[in-house]
């Protein structure tokens, strides 16, 4: 979980050190430019929205507890633990974020900058949004006791579960569907005619 309040972040439980300087929500539309064959432009097509992204800059400052570089080692660990292989999902609470209806990111980026002779330095988080990927699938069927040529049929989408299958076609795929016919002359020609 990630908690923002005016002067600090608070990041799966721990607080993130160092003042908040300044936070930025961007947002925006994938808006296509339609072309005719000549490249004259006809007019544009609205396709959906790219990802909101939201940058976090912190100054972090030494403290009796902790140097700069510790500091930045702890949010390294939570950017990044050990072992971690690819970005989780945390949540976001925030009154900007929330005006903006963000309410889970991914911890997508960390800057951090020091000048030699200061002793204090600057962090930008970078995060960009989560939103669930959603696979829908459509099966067809066909109507039993039509006698037409065309056939009608019904076409039903379901949507599947998390490993994007549905358990109809999970069933499927655990039958025996037997296997492709071998060709022991791998240079012979094509069994395959076009008309």
């Amino acid at each position: 979980m990630l908690y923002v309040t005016d002067k600090m972040i608070q990041l799966s439980g721990v607080v993130i050190p160092g003042q908040v300087k300044k936070i930025e929500i961007t947002q925006a539309a994938t808006i296509d430019e339609v072309q005719d064959d000549n490249n004259v432009t006809l007019g544009y097509q609205p396709t959906g929205y790219e990802l909101a992204k939201i940058s976090v800059e912190i100054t972090l400052e030494p403290t009796q507890e902790q140097t700069f570089l510790e500091q930045l080692a702890t949010i390294q660990l939570l950017f990044r633990p050990a072992g971690q292989t690819e970005p989780k999902v945390l949540e976001l609470v925030n009154s900007q974020a929330a005006a903006h209806n963000i309410t889970q990111v991914y911890f997508k980026q960390i800057n951090s900058s020091k000048k030699t002779e200061s002793s204090y330095g600057t962090a930008t988080l970078e995060f960009w949004e989560y939103v669930p990927m959603k696979v829908a699938t459509k099966k067809t069927e066909n109507s039993a006791g039509s006698g037409s040529a065309s056939g009608s049929s019904e076409q039903k989408t379901t949507q599947s579960g998390a490993d994007g299958i549905t358990a109809e076609y999970q069933e499927y795929l655990n039958t025996q569907r037997g296997k492709a016919p071998q060709i022991k002359d791998k240079t012979a020609a094509s069994p395959a005619k076009e008309d």
